[in-house]
């Protein structure tokens, strides 16, 4: 019978937990190329941020080099960010570190 018991306790903390919300980061994705001086000085610039974000090689995958080009008017402009659904066009500094506090990334 105690067996039991416990069995019915951890069902319920289980739909319990599974009740809660959580909280997702916005994500930040770098779409860049590897050799582009302004794509790795922005990955920098989130690292030294330390703000966790994808990098994407447009050089690697066609269809993101396709995804860039629609967001820049049929120019592969270099890097293009994206925090949740807000596109940057090669962010400097301080408009990226802006974007990042509005979306609540940093301080």
């Amino acid at each position: 019978m105690r067996s039991g018991k416990l069995r019915r306790r951890s069902i319920i903390l289980a739909c319990e937990f599974q009740d809660t919300k959580e909280v997702q980061m916005p994500q930040v994705v770098v779409y860049g190329a590897d050799w582009c001086e302004d794509t790795q000085h922005t990955r920098a610039f989130l690292r030294q941020l330390d703000v966790a974000h994808d990098y994407v090689n447009i050089e690697k995958d066609d269809d993101a080099r396709e995804w860039v080009k629609e967001q820049n008017d049929g120019r592969e402009r270099k890097p293009t960010v994206k925090i949740d659904d807000e596109v940057l066009r090669v962010p400097g500094d301080e408009e990226l570190a802006a974007r990042l506090r509005a979306h609540g990334i940093t301080r």
